[in-house]
């Protein structure tokens, strides 16, 4: 999920969620930040909600049928399992790998990351370690989206 906050306003997000601040002074570690560095008190305000409203409605997470959580693991052909997802209309798709088995398994994610990514125009794939919706499968999927 994607938390967008104001300044130095308390957010409670997973560890596999992208908060970008608004022009906070120190945003925590792994926090993406805008910084402002506007004299006027007023203006900054103005600015600050007028970037936070953008980013707000730039970024939509979809929702969560239109994503496809495959576990390597238990697929034997990934690049399969990536078309089936697409042909069903999943809007992304998520690999989830804890990295074990890491000689049988790593040469079949290699192959099905590689053919995502030559097939650009398809619904997007990441890796991750985590079932849940990581924040760069929603960036991507959010930035395919027609504008409203």
């Amino acid at each position: 999920m994607i938390h967008v906050v104001e300044g130095e306003a308390r957010v409670a997000a997973a560890a596999n969620d992208l908060v970008v601040r608004v022009d906070a002074p120190a945003p925590a570690a792994g926090e993406a930040a805008i910084v402002l560095a506007i004299a006027d008190p007023a203006l900054a305000t103005a600015l600050r909600a007028a970037i936070a409203t953008a980013l707000r409605g730039a970024v939509v997470p979809p929702v969560a049928a239109e994503l496809a959580i495959v576990s390597v693991a238990g697929a034997v052909d990934l690049v399969a399992c990536i078309e089936a997802a697409r042909a069903t209309g999943a809007a992304g798709i998520q690999l989830v790998w804890d990295g074990g088995d890491r000689d049988a398994i790593e040469p079949r994610v290699f192959a099905a990351l590689e053919h995502a990514r030559a097939t650009p125009e398809a619904a997007p794939v990441v890796l991750a370690r985590v079932a849940t919706p990581v924040a760069a499968l929603e960036i991507l999927v959010a930035a395919r989206r027609p504008p409203a």
